[in-house]
C-alpha cells in the first residue's frame, strides 16, 4: 500500500536508513561503498550553497504560507547603537541572535537571496506555460509518497502532482541552456522522476503518470523553461532504477559494498583509423529561387550540415554528413531538399 503524507524536511531526511530514495539510489549507482557510508553516517551531512538555495526557492515557490516559520534574514542582525553597525560575530548579542535562530529551528538566508527569490518567482509565475502547473488549484505540493519496489520501503517527495499534468518537478540551474543539453544527464533527473512514479504507480494504476521539469535561471534574466520527459526515456529509467534496486539487495544479502574499481584496470589508447561515418548523397530537384554554388556548406537548426557536389541545372546533388567549415546558413535551401523527393545512395567510409 503507497500513501501521501505531509511530511517535513527534517522528519523526511531522518528517515533515510528506513527508506530508499532517488538520491541514495543515485549514490548507490556511482558507488555500492559510497551509499553504505552515508547510510551508516560515516560522512557529515553536508548541503551545498546551491541546496541551501533551492530549498529556499522551492518554499517560497510552492509553500508561501511557510515562509516566514522556515526562514530569517540576514539583516535582523544586532545593530551596536553606538557606532550604528551590525554586532561583529564574536560579540555576544550577535552570538545570541544566532542562537536563537538555531533554537526555533528557522533557517538562516541571505537578504540578497531574498531579492533573487522572490523575482525567480515572480518570472516563473509569469511564464505562460510554468503557470499553468504552478497555478493549479487542485494539484497536490511538497507530498511524500511511500511504498515498497521490489520488497524495498522507498520514499519520494513531489513537487507538484496534478491529475491533469502528472508529476512536476522544479529546479534551478545558473544557466538553463547547459541544463537543456547535459545537467537533466548529470544529475540523474529523469531517473529522479521515474523513481517518483514507479512509487506512485503503486497507489494507484490509474494516476497521470506524465513528468516534466520546471527549470530557472539564478541569473538574470532568469529565464524559465518547461521540460516534458519523453515516455520511453521514462520507462528506460525504470527499467535501470529496477535493476539497480536489484542490485542494492544483493549487496544487502551479501553484505559486500565495492567501489567496482578493485581490481586492476588497462588503459590504452584508442586505435587509429577505425572511426567510422555514414555518408549520404542526396539529388534533389533543383529549387530555382536557392541557387547554390558548388563546395558551399550550409546546415539547419540541429547543425545538420550538408556539402554541395553538384549543380545540373535540374537537380542539385548534396553531401551530407561530410566535415567542413560552414561558410554560411540558408534554411531554404536546405528544406529544398529535405521537402523534396530525392534518392539516396549511402556507404560506409573508414577515415
Amino acid at each position: 500500500m503507497t500513501t501521501f503524507q505531509k511530511i517535513n524536511d527534517k522528519q523526511y531526511h531522518s528517515d533515510r536508513k528506513n527508506y530508499l530514495t532517488s538520491s541514495s539510489l543515485r549514490d548507490f549507482a556511482k558507488s555500492a561503498k559510497l551509499f553504505k557510508m552515508k547510510l551508516d553516517d560515516e560522512l557529515p551531512d553536508y548541503s551545498s550553497t546551491a541546496q541551501i538555495f533551492g530549498n529556499a526557492f522551492h518554499c517560497h515557490m510552492l509553500e508561501p504560507a511557510d515562509w516566514q516559520n522556515r526562514y530569517v534574514s540576514d539583516e535582523t542582525k544586532p545593530i551596536n547603537e553606538k557606532t550604528g553597525k551590525a554586532y561583529t560575530p564574536t560579540s555576544k548579542p550577535y552570538v545570541e541572535w544566532r542562537t536563537n535562530i538555531a533554537l526555533s529551528g528557522k533557517e538562516l538566508i541571505k537578504e540578497k537571496d531574498i531579492r533573487l527569490i522572490e523575482r525567480m518567482s515572480y518570472r516563473m509565475n509569469a511564464h505562460e506555460e510554468a503557470s499553468k502547473y504552478i497555478s493549479d488549484l487542485f494539484a497536490l505540493r511538497e507530498i511524500s509518497v511511500r511504498g515498497q519496489l521490489n520488497g524495498v520501503p522507498c520514499q519520494c517527495k513531489i513537487d507538484i502532482y496534478s491529475d491533469i499534468f502528472g508529476i512536476s518537478d522544479i529546479k534551478t540551474t545558473s544557466n538553463i541552456d547547459d541544463f537543456a543539453k547535459f545537467k537533466v544527464f548529470k544529475y540523474g533527473y529523469i531517473h529522479q522522476l521515474a523513481f517518483y512514479r514507479m512509487i506512485l504507480r503503486r497507489k494507484n494504476e490509474q494516476l497521470n503518470f506524465n513528468c516534466q521539469l520546471i527549470v530557472i535561471e539564478k541569473s538574470a534574466p532568469n529565464r524559465v523553461g518547461v521540460f516534458k520527459i519523453d515516455e520511453g526515456s521514462l520507462q528506460r529509467a525504470e527499467k535501470e532504477n529496477y535493476e539497480l534496486i536489484e542490485r542494492l539487495k544483493k549487496c544487502r544479502t551479501s553484505d559486500e559494498w565495492l567501489d567496482g574499481y578493485e581490481e586492476l584496470i588497462t588503459i590504452q589508447l584508442p586505435e587509429e583509423n577505425t572511426t567510422e561515418k555514414t555518408i549520404e548523397i542526396i539529388t534533389v530537384e533543383r529549387n530555382p529561387f536557392a541557387t547554390p554554388i558548388a563546395g558551399d556548406i550550409f546546415s539547419n537548426e540541429n547543425e545538420d550540415k550538408v556539402r554541395v557536389l553538384k549543380d545540373t541545372g535540374k537537380t542539385i546533388q548534396y553531401l551530407r554528413g561530410d566535415s567542413g567549415k560552414k561558410r554560411y546558413s540558408r534554411k531554404d535551401i536546405f528544406i529544398s531538399f529535405i521537402n523534396n523527393t530525392f534518392h539516396k545512395f549511402i556507404y560506409r567510409k573508414t577515415v
